[in-house]
């Protein structure tokens, strides 16, 4: 049947003056839902959540700057107590290196020829009359046999 003609016929069946208005025969059988809708019953414990109250929404509003606040004079106060400790260490750095430049110069005075010379006059000690070199040892003399 040719597609045409079914419209044609469902076209006839509205058009018929003499009937009364009804619905076609595809569309007059019941409507059988697919679903159906299960009423629950309230749980006992369970409320209802309202929204915040007027004095509930101020205090929420307050505490949150109040929280950025401490926060910022939390990270803030962290910040200047770094600062001043990162100033003490430089300062005694500063002061340990002074006294370190001091004993190496104390050191080299201490080391000194003349200073050495000094000191060994005073202890009774009398420059070498001759210079003696390390000989160097020949087979025979490290001989134990001899």
């Amino acid at each position: 049947m040719p597609p045409a003609s079914a419209a044609a016929r469902i076209e006839d069946y509205w058009e018929d003056e003499g009937e009364e208005m009804s619905a076609p025969p595809s569309e007059q059988a019941q409507y059988q839902p697919r679903f159906r809708v299960v009423a629950r019953k309230p749980q006992a414990g369970a409320r209802k959540r309202t929204g915040f109250g007027p004095v509930q929404r101020a205090i929420v509003l307050t505490l949150i700057p109040v929280m950025f606040l401490v926060g910022y004079v939390f990270f803030s106060t962290l910040n200047m107590r770094g600062a001043y400790e990162r100033a003490q260490l430089k300062a005694e750095l500063k002061q340990i290196m002074i006294e370190r430049q001091e004993l190496e110069a104390e050191i080299r005075r201490q080391q000194a020829p003349g200073r050495i010379l000094q000191k060994a006059k005073t202890l009774g000690m009398e420059p070498a009359r001759e210079r003696e070199f390390a000989r160097v040892p020949t087979p025979k003399d490290s001989d134990p046999v001899r």
